[in-house]
């Protein structure tokens, strides 16, 4: 959608709308039906891709609309469920909320999936887990531990 630049006559002032100036002798600008019409049209979709019915008076319609229709981000997992699906910053993931056994909240869709890769480090949204000894109280492990739990991965270290 743009300024309609192709209407011979409409009245546009470098390439925008103008009101008229009756001091200076400036018309103002004329926008057509067809141009007004589906710049409405274009709003009134993404109205209805979020479930909004359009308000005359409600000049925040767009920006929840927006909202409704994009995926929230979030710095890390919410604790709570907000949605079925998130992006944590933390993580550099989408999450979905989903059950694992015991746990319930933000995981990956591929927790416990086992990635083979050559990096020195792991990357934000990988652990490097095998043959490791991880704190199973830590938040950021609930999932995974769920999901080793469930599919009889986990073995007590011998620690005492």
């Amino acid at each position: 959608m743009d300024f309609p630049k192709s209407v011979p006559g409409v009245g546009l002032v470098g390439g925008r709308f103008v009101n008229e100036d009756a001091a200076t002798g400036q018309l103002g600008s004329l926008i057509p039906a067809e141009w007004g019409n589906s710049l409405m049209d274009e709003l009134f979709a993404v109205f209805v891709a979020a479930g909004i019915e359009p308000e005359e008076s409600d000049t925040t319609q767009l920006l929840q609309a927006i909202r409704g229709v994009s995926l929230p981000i979030y710095p890390s997992a919410p604790a709570m469920n907000v949605g079925p699906i998130v992006y944590a910053l933390d993580r550099q993931q989408i999450l979905h909320w989903q059950t694992i056994g015991s746990f319930t909240g933000y995981a990956s869709p591929e927790v416990g999936k086992f990635t083979w890769g050559t990096s020195i480090a792991a990357r934000p949204y990988e652990e490097n887990a095998i043959g490791q000894t991880i704190d199973r109280t830590l938040p950021k492990y609930a999932a995974l531990v769920a999901w080793a739990e469930v599919n009889g991965h986990m073995q007590t270290s011998g620690r005492g």
